[in-house]
């Protein structure tokens, strides 16, 4: 179980929220979903960033202590390293936090957030103009204890017994990384979590079409004013161009017995119904369409030059066939995805077909986990529709075949693994799942529905005014 509890940070006054593996926050603008959203990431991500600490001073002890020297003897290790590697502080471990957390949001003051992961929990707090600090549950000092162990060890056998000297780097940093990955994760979500560690996360911001033609010199200048949340998604998008099969199409439908070329051929046909076209070739980072009309497959065009609608939808599927391709062969992995507004400039029929593609892609590993923020109540109707599939199938295996004509069995999703709720501009929330019907919806989205209608009703009444 995860939890987050947050006051006085941003809009956000009062905030306790369980965080399931399917979150869907909606609500207006300034309400503080995205908030919430890259708060849920930063802690999610703690273990990576302790992970990618100690590699990256890892491999710099490795150097000083010559572990890759194939000289015969071991030299007299020197004292300050030593101290590195064998006396380091949960302090370490805090600094690293504050200051990943200070670069992400700055300006805040005055607030507390907790983040509980069901094995322990981390504060952090600010009294009204004073820097945050942060307070590590018991169980997570006694998890990095046991990970600065384990660091140490490794590090100890490395030395003594040579089997890294003459061009044993790659099986050192392979093996470093495996071991730092398996033990920040346990660190944060307890020793037998480690199973479940994602492999990576993915926070897609709401301006993902125009960040996908951000030229590279930009990104990379000193004074880019880009934010660590649109760079990361920049490098991973310039990334899966780079690695992606030229025929994606086809290279899809290469195997049908592989699994996961399986599920990239529907993340393709979930991306032909919301656009109308379907990625033709990726050549030199370049995307190029096709329509689907079948007067016209002899035209291609490129991304950029495609509706706003389709080019939002296209640049999510693409880094998701991604992972899929980089699955293939080997089996899926688990990894965490955050999606701004996948709604963005898409019809309602098209918000249904987005909606199953990210459902389909949560269904594709175990340990996947989503979380979404939208406007739309499309958004959420279409959701709701994907758990009564589940719940309607559920109810009597004879249902199974009749609701997978209806709704894509690979996107049905468990009732219990969902989280939905609404959030104003105070800053409060309303859970939207409804537990005697198991459905999602609630009457927030049906009174802003109403507020609507009362609009209309008020003009018929000057209209039509009745008689006296």
């Amino acid at each position: 179980m995860q939890r987050i509890q947050i006051r006085n940070f941003g809009p956000l006054r009062e905030i306790d929220l369980e965080i399931k593996d399917f979150m869907v926050l909606i609500g207006p603008n300034a309400g503080g979903k995205s908030t919430i959203a890259k708060l849920v990431y930063f802690f999610r991500s703690l273990h990576d960033l302790v992970r990618d600490q100690l590699f990256f001073e890892a491999w710099e002890h490795a150097k000083q202590l010559n572990i890759f020297s194939s000289a015969t003897g071991i030299a007299e290790e020197p004292r300050e390293v030593y101290e590195n590697v064998h006396q380091k502080e949960l302090a370490h471990v805090e600094k690293w936090v504050l200051d990943a957390f200070k670069h992400l949001f700055t300006g805040y003051s005055g607030f507390r957030i907790q983040w509980s992961t069901g094995h322990g929990f981390i504060v952090l707090e600010s009294k009204e103009h004073h820097p945050a600090g942060v307070e590590f549950s018991g169980e997570i000092q006694e998890g990095w204890r046991h990970l600065n162990q384990q660091y140490r060890s490794f590090m100890q056998e490395a030395r003594q017994s040579r089997i890294y000297a003459s061009n044993g780097q790659q099986q050192f940093r392979y093996r470093m990384r495996i071991l730092l990955h398996e033990k920040a994760y346990q660190m944060f979500h307890g020793p037998a979590a480690a199973l479940d560690a994602p492999e990576e996360s993915l926070y897609c911001v709401a301006q993902r079409s125009v960040l996908s033609a951000v030229p590279d010199d930009i990104v990379q200048s000193k004074e880019s004013v880009v934010h660590s949340w649109t760079e990361n998604f920049i490098f991973r998008y310039r990334h899966a161009l780079q690695n992606l099969p030229k025929q994606p199409v086809a290279w899809a439908a290469s195997d049908p017995e592989d699994p996961e070329l399986r599920s990239a051929t529907s993340l393709l046909t979930c991306l032909s119904e919301i656009s109308g076209s379907e990625v033709y070739t990726i050549r030199e980072g370049r995307v190029m369409l096709r329509p689907l009309d079948e007067t016209r497959r002899d035209v291609t065009y490129p991304l950029e030059q495609a509706s706003s609608g389709e080019h939002q939808a296209a640049v999510l599927a693409l880094l998701l066939l991604h992972q899929f391709s980089e699955d293939s062969g080997i089996g899926p992995r688990s990894r965490l995805l955050y999606v701004e507004e996948p709604e963005m400039h898409l019809y309602p029929a098209a918000q249904k077909s987005m909606t199953e593609m990210l459902g389909l892609w949560f269904n594709y590993h175990a340990g996947n986990k989503l979380f979404i923020t939208t406007h739309s109540p499309y958004i959420l109707t279409a959701l709701d529709n994907l758990v009564q599939a589940h719940e309607t199938a559920a109810a009597s295996e004879y249902n199974d075949e009749a609701v997978a004509e209806i709704v894509p069995r690979a996107s049905w999703i468990a009732w219990d693994r969902v989280g939905a709720y609404h959030l104003d501009r105070g800053g409060r929330t309303q859970d939207l799942k409804d537990a005697e019907r198991r459905s999602i919806g609630g009457q927030q989205m049906d009174e802003d529905a109403d507020a609507i209608q009362q609009v209309y009703e008020k003009l018929l009444d000057i209209k039509y005014p009745a008689e006296a």
